[in-house]
């Protein structure tokens, strides 16, 4: 599974939600490519994204 919700990003990593909102405020990762907003106003995290972000 590549997208998951950011819920679950958060209970898997550790990651708190206010931590992933910061790395978006700053640009840091991208919409599209790293996340997006779904249909039902929720977000989906690229998890095989995210991995190669954190790895550089």
């Amino acid at each position: 599974m590549t997208w998951i919700l950011l819920k679950q990003y958060c209970e898997l990593t550790g990651e708190t939600r206010e931590g992933f909102n910061l790395k978006r405020r700053r640009g840091l990762i991208a919409e599209h490519k790293h996340y997006c907003k779904a249909a039902y106003n929720k977000i989906l995290i690229n998890m095989q994204e995210m991995e190669q972000w954190l790895e550089k």
